[in-house]
C-alpha cells in the first residue's frame, strides 16, 4: 500500500518544488521511481501530489497524457452544461443529426465548448466545436483567443470547427450545412495517433554549444542600429582647450545625422572612441555642450535630435551599440509600442513590456522597464495613436499603416 506522504510536496504550494526540480533541466530529464502514476489515486486532494501524479503519467505515456479529458463534476453536483443559449442551440442541432455531444470538455482556459463523440471509436472525440461564448470572450487578448489557444489544442490532436453566433442566427441554414460537413469529414478521416514518447537515447550526445542570443527585427518596422563614423580631429586641436568646440561641431553633426534621436551619454562615448579622448573632464564636457549649442541640432532633455528629423526608426541593438532604457527616446519607444500593438491587434502592458525587453535585448527587471513605458503608453493613448487602456491596448486607424513611427 502506497502512503500519500511525499514530504514538502504535500504542503501548500508543494507543486513549486516539482516545478523547480523539473524546469532547471537544460537538455533532458530522467525519472527514476519505484512507483507509477497508477499507484497514486485520482481522488487525491493535495495539489502537489496531484501534479506529481500527472507528471509521472506524462513521463510514462508521453503525449497521450496531455490529451484533454471530459470535465467530471464534483460529487453531488449537477453535470456542467453548455455555457450559453447559443451553445445550447448548436448542441441541439448536432444531437438532431444523431451525434452524441459532450459540453465543456477540458480544464481551465482550454475547454472545448462542444465535443462530438466519435460514433465508431468509443471514448474518442471526432471534433471540437468552438463558439464565441463565455470562454472566448474571457480571453484577455486577441492573440490568446485566435492563435495561442487554437495552436495548443491542435497540437494535442484536436480537430476544431468554429461557429460564430452572429452568422448562426443570421444564416442558420448555411452554418448548419458547414457544421454538419465538418463533423462528417472528421468522422471519415482517420484520427491522428498520439503514440508513446520517443525512447530515451542513453548514448552520450555531443556537448551542446549555446550561441549568444541575437535580437532580430520582429517585423519590417524595426532596423538594426547604425553607428556614425566620425572624421578625425585636426592634429592641432586639443579638446580641452577653450575654442575647441568649433572643430568639434562636425563630429556632433555626423553623430546626429546617423543616430538621432541620440542620448548625450551615447554622444560622449562616440566622441571618446573616435578621438581617443580619455577621461571627460569638465572642460571637455563644456566644449561638447558648446559644440551642440552651435550646431544645427535640437536638444530635448538629455537627447539630441536633428533640426529637420526624418521618420523615427525603431532600432535593435548591435555589438557596437546596446542602449539602456534611459538611452532610448520616447518617440522611438512610442514607435515600438505602436508597432507591437498593431501586430498583435490587442495586448496588455505586461505582454508589451516583455516584447519591448526582447526587442532591445534588455536584461533588467521588467518592472523597471514597465515604469519607463507607462508614460509613453499614456501619451499614445491620449494622442489617439492607440486605443483601449493599459490592460487592453488596441489599434486605431493610423495615418500610414506601413510605418508605426508616422503616427508617433
Amino acid at each position: 500500500r502506497t502512503t500519500m506522504n511525499f514530504g514538502p510536496v504535500n504542503r501548500p504550494g508543494g507543486w513549486r518544488r516539482l516545478n523547480v526540480a523539473i524546469t532547471r533541466a537544460r537538455h533532458r530529464v530522467e525519472i527514476v521511481s519505484s512507483i507509477t502514476a497508477a499507484d497514486i489515486p485520482e481522488s487525491v486532494r493535495t495539489e502537489g501530489v496531484r501534479h506529481l501524479r500527472r507528471y509521472l503519467d506524462y513521463a510514462t505515456r508521453g503525449l497521450p497524457a496531455l490529451t484533454i479529458d471530459e470535465v467530471k463534476p464534483e460529487p453531488g453536483a449537477e453535470p456542467k452544461g453548455p455555457g450559453s443559449a447559443f451553445e445550447q442551440s448548436v448542441a441541439a442541432a448536432i444531437r438532431s443529426w444523431g451525434y452524441e455531444v459532450v459540453p465543456q470538455v477540458g480544464a481551465a482556459g482550454f475547454r472545448i465548448d462542444i465535443a462530438v463523440s466519435h460514433p465508431q471509436l468509443p471514448g474518442r472525440y471526432a471534433i471540437g466545436i468552438e463558439c464565441d461564448g463565455p470562454i472566448y470572450s474571457s480571453s484577455k487578448t486577441a492573440r490568446d483567443r485566435d492563435r495561442l489557444r487554437e495552436r495548443i489544442l491542435r497540437g494535442l490532436g484536436w480537430r476544431l470547427h468554429r461557429v460564430w453566433s452572429l452568422a448562426w442566427y443570421r444564416n442558420r441554414g448555411s452554418e448548419e450545412q458547414r457544421l454538419r460537413a465538418a463533423i462528417e469529414t472528421a468522422i471519415t478521416t482517420p484520427l491522428p495517433e498520439l503514440g508513446p514518447a520517443e525512447p530515451i537515447d542513453l548514448i552520450p550526445r555531443p556537448e551542446v554549444v549555446i550561441e549568444p542570443a541575437t535580437v532580430d527585427p520582429p517585423a519590417t518596422w524595426a532596423v538594426r542600429y547604425q553607428t556614425a563614423v566620425l572624421d578625425p580631429l585636426p592634429s592641432w586641436v586639443d579638446v580641452s582647450d577653450t575654442g575647441a568646440h568649433y572643430e568639434m561641431r562636425a563630429g556632433i553633426e555626423q553623430i546626429v545625422a546617423v543616430e538621432a534621436p541620440v542620448h548625450i551619454s551615447v554622444i560622449h562615448q562616440r566622441l571618446r572612441d573616435a578621438w581617443n579622448i580619455g577621461r571627460l573632464g569638465t572642460r571637455v564636457r563644456d566644449n561638447i555642450d558648446t559644440a551642440i549649442r552651435h550646431s544645427p541640432v535640437v536638444m530635448d532633455g538629455d537627447f539630441v535630435l536633428a533640426a529637420e528629423p526624418d521618420r523615427i526608426a525603431v532600432r535593435t541593438p548591435t555589438e557596437d551599440c546596446a542602449r539602456s532604457p534611459e538611452q532610448v527616446h520616447d518617440l522611438e519607444l512610442g514607435a515600438a509600442v505602436t508597432g507591437f500593438v498593431r501586430d498583435a491587434g490587442g495586448i496588455d502592458l505586461a505582454e508589451l513590456t516583455g516584447a519591448v525587453v526582447k526587442l532591445y535585448g534588455w536584461s533588467r527587471r521588467r518592472a523597471d522597464v514597465a515604469v519607463r513605458l507607462e508614460p509613453v503608453v499614456d501619451k499614445l493613448l491620449t494622442g489617439g495613436n492607440i486605443g483601449g487602456h493599459r490592460d487592453a491596448l488596441t489599434t486605431v486607424t493610423l495615418a500610414d499603416p506601413a510605418d508605426p513611427a508616422e503616427a508617433t
